[in-house]
């Protein structure tokens, strides 16, 4: 079982030593952004964040997708055990700061290493979802000595396959419908998912202004990482369901060329978000890569 299950018992019976009884629990889905606090970054940008676990251990960042929070880490936080977690919401997102600009992949790899350095360390382990695994990785490349080791789940290295996605954001009407067609289908993934979960998080998502997601958007027209990615040190490891609609078969091919040494885990009859569809299964290799 892990820790943060068997934890109140061990305290009801005065079983639980210090470092057990020292571990925070992830908050649930209604607490969870009570729970955050904030980081300034130094550069007039402020970055909110939940963390979980044992506040002593080594640190590891989550940096979660395209106009997702912190939240998007929420239904895998339970079985995430044996370090300090941090879920970041990054510019623009969740509730950090939405400059009015600027929202390109480098900038965001900028607010990464300074909010490591924020924290109070020189460096951490940095785990990356979706549009999120670039900024990881590109942080990774930018600045070696601040990543300790790297997951890239669901992650490409072209981008120009969400060409045509900028004209769509512009002709959407802000603020969004969190019960519109768009947030609606914008979080779409197959297989199971915590509605809970995707309720908060379409709200939020929603919320979102149209400067931050047009930004993203533009951000993304520019990206082809390859030769950022042949330039990482770090311990990496690479997720991906083979179900993935928007990081596909080729995508991992390059990622796996560009990065030779990385481990590399496919799981079969999953998608996109395969974390949110079974997160014990994606925490356990998680985990025991941290670990390694």
């Amino acid at each position: 079982m892990k820790r943060a299950v068997i934890l109140p018992a061990l305290l009801a019976l005065g079983l639980g030593g210090p470092v057990l009884a020292d571990s925070i629990a992830p908050p649930d889905q209604a607490s969870w952004n009570g729970a955050k606090q904030m980081a300034d970054l130094g550069n007039g940008i402020e970055l909110a964040y939940v963390e979980w676990g044992d506040p002593e251990a080594d640190p590891v960042i989550l940096v979660h997708g395209f106009s997702d929070s912190s939240r998007a880490f929420s239904t895998i936080a339970p079985f995430l055990d044996g370090h300090r977690f941090i879920a970041v919401d990054l510019r623009g997102m969740g509730d950090s700061s939405e400059p009015e600009c600027c929202y390109y992949p480098t900038d965001f790899a900028e607010d990464l290493n300074a909010f490591i350095h924020a924290l109070g360390y020189d460096k951490a382990a940095v785990v990356g979802h979706s549009v999120g695994s670039i900024y990881a990785g590109m942080l990774a490349a930018l600045h070696p000595a601040s990543v300790e080791r790297l997951v890239l789940i669901s992650s490409r290295l072209d981008q120009s396959g969400r060409r045509g996605f900028l004209d769509m954001v512009e002709g959407l009407d802000f603020p969004l419908d969190p019960m519109g067609e768009f947030i609606q289908d914008w979080g779409g993934n197959n297989g199971r998912m915590d509605e809970e979960m995707l309720t908060y998080l379409r709200i939020e998502e929603a919320g979102m202004p149209k400067r931050a997601w047009a930004g993203m958007a533009k951000g993304m027209e520019l990206v082809d990482w390859t030769l950022a990615a042949e330039r990482i040190a770090a311990p990496t490891l690479i997720l991906w369901g083979d179900q993935d609609g928007m990081a596909k078969a080729q995508d991992q091919e390059d990622l796996q060329a560009a990065m030779p040494a990385a481990t590399f885990i496919a799981y079969e009859g999953y998608g996109h978000s395969m974390y949110w569809e079974n997160p014990e299964m994606v925490a356990t290799d998680l985990t025991a890569f941290l670990d390694d």
